[in-house]
This record gives structure tokens, sequence and C-alpha cells, in this order.
């Protein structure tokens, strides 16, 4: 009743849908990088995994600077969770036009796990856009751009 459309971008139905084996060493291991870096030795670290591995250095500069200005205490919070929700339960009573979005070299959230969001909600679309990391928005702005512009205008009719 209040949105008329829903996109979602480089996800997954959450942590807490995984084995919890998996879901707790990840969130250990997250937890540790934390504890044990600084936010610039965290950026330094997790930027590669965002990005294509060809990503442009300036790009990858870019990342880096933003990532390097996390708070820790957010990001502890986050991590906790990113772990613990689980969104399946609501997949199916979605009933707005849905855009499911991922990079193709996603190395966080898979295009698989994309295909699972998209399989679980009911007409939803998927769009794998090429030559993208989870960063789908920034390497490939201008696709990503058109392909949420062409979404929107088809949910509003134009």
């Amino acid at each position: 009743e209040r949105f008329r459309s829903l996109t979602l971008s480089d996800t997954t139905a959450g942590g807490g849908s995984r084995p919890a084996e998996e879901r707790e060493a990840t969130l250990r291991a997250r937890l540790a990088a934390l504890e044990s870096m600084t936010p610039a030795q965290l950026a330094s670290q997790r930027v590669q995994a965002l990005l294509m591995p060809d990503a442009p250095a300036q790009l990858v500069a870019e990342v880096e600077s933003v990532l390097a200005e996390i708070r820790p205490p957010g990001y502890r919070m986050a991590a906790i969770a990113l772990a613990n929700a689980d969104t399946r339960a609501v997949h199916a009573s979605v009933s707005v036009p849905t855009l499911v979005i991922a990079g193709d070299h996603d190395q966080i959230t898979s295009p698989e796990r994309s295909r699972e969001l998209h399989a679980a909600i009911p007409g939803s679309r998927l769009v794998i856009i090429e030559n993208a990391g989870h960063l789908a928005c920034v390497e490939r702005a201008e696709l990503y751009n058109a392909t949420l512009r062409a979404f929107f205008d088809d949910v509003e009719g134009r």
C-alpha cells in the first residue's frame, strides 16, 4: 500500500537464510576484522571483493576512501543484523513490481543468490549486469541507471 515498486540490488534474503555454521563463520570473520583493523585497513582489505578484479585504479581508490569512513559501532551492528536477517517468509507476499539486480562477478552476494530472490518473489524481474561486481551501481553506473529508469518507466506506465 505504501510502495509502487521494489528494487533489490546486489542483495540476498539475509545471512539468517544460510546454514548456521556458514552464517556464524562469516559474522566471526567480520567482527574479528573490525576488532583487529582500523577502518582504513578494513577498507583496504574489503575493496577488492566489492569490485571487478580489473577495476580501474582510480575507482578502487575512490571506493576504498569511502569505505575507510565507516564507523566501527555502526559496522558492527550492521554485520550482526545482516547475519541474522532472513526475509524468506515475506517473499511470496511481495505484491509490487520488483526488480532484482546483480553484478555478474559479485563476490559478496553471488548472482545465484539474486536468482534465488527472483525465484521466490512472484512476478519479479532479474537483471544481471555484465562486467560488474558487488557495486554494480558504481562500476556500471550508466547501464545500472538505465535499467532502473526502464523499470520505473514501466511501473509508471510510460
